[in-house]
């Protein structure tokens, strides 16, 4: 294991590990931060390194050449400028039109202009984001490709590490890694949860087929489906949190279904 490796990924926990469809914020901006990360120590992070959002990844690539470089990472060149890049798309559009307008950005005008492609003076979720859909998040966590995830390439909490680990051999497999998107989150699965999750698998793929047909663009965190999650229901169907909650992980995976069909 390297050195600092394992102690730089337990410190990115603000948003620990539930399940392998979502993209995940990375937290740790720190030289222990960048070791974690920089698994083949050529002083860079490429796309291939990165297990994280998108948006986290494009706010530090300054010179948006598809990696992130020590320098970058620190922002050691800021001179205690902020890059704004722990603030999320989402947080930041506060009126709520899809766009994060000068008045709503937080960092400095330079850093705002890095991201805005037309220059128009707004930013876009494609200019925020871009269009691709985020890697498989296995085989992006398996850095060394062997088909498991081994505890040095674990990038959250021992504990959730543990909870998916269901055989106890220290290394997860793609069934295992799966199962926290079938069922591990603890919520019974009762007939409630299998309605909104038969829903959710419907809405999900026909979300992800639009966004491909429609805007090429990915856009799960961006669906209103996955806000209230409770389409569909009727109080008969037992309890609201329980349909929900089948409903939003169903759709998260159903989305990259329908989202990779051409």
């Amino acid at each position: 294991m390297r050195p600092g490796g394992s102690r730089a990924r337990q410190q990115n926990r603000a948003d620990d590990f539930h399940d392998a469809d979502r993209e995940y914020q990375f937290s740790d901006w720190t030289a222990r931060g960048f070791t974690g990360l920089d698994h083949n120590r050529d002083n860079k992070v490429t796309a291939d390194e990165w297990h994280f959002d998108r948006e986290g990844f494009r706010r530090a690539d300054h010179n948006r050449d598809g990696a992130i470089s020590r320098s970058e990472f620190l922002n050691e060149n800021a001179q205690g400028e902020d890059d704004d890049r722990e603030d999320r798309f989402v947080d930041l559009d506060v009126n709520r039109d899809n766009r994060v307008s000068r008045d709503e950005w937080h960092g400095t005008r330079s850093n705002f202009d890095l991201l805005d492609d037309d220059r128009d003076g707004v930013l876009t979720r494609v200019e925020v984001f871009g269009t691709e859909a985020p890697p498989d998040l296995f085989t992006s966590t398996d850095v060394n490709r062997n088909g498991t995830i081994a505890r040095d390439e674990w990038h959250w909490s021992r504990a959730s590490f543990d909870r998916l680990d269901k055989n106890r051999d220290a290394r997860l497999s793609r069934e295992e890694f799966a199962g926290s998107v079938v069922g591990t989150t603890g919520v019974a699965r009762s007939q409630a949860y299998q309605a909104g999750h038969a829903r959710g698998l419907i809405e999900g793929r026909a979300a992800g087929r639009d966004d491909r047909a429609l805007r090429n663009q990915w856009d799960l965190e961006g669906q209103r489906e996955l806000e209230q999650a409770d389409s569909g229901y009727e109080a008969r169907m037992g309890a609201r949190a329980d349909y929900q909650a089948g409903y939003r992980e169903a759709f998260r995976v159903s989305y990259r279904e329908g989202f990779g069909t051409r």
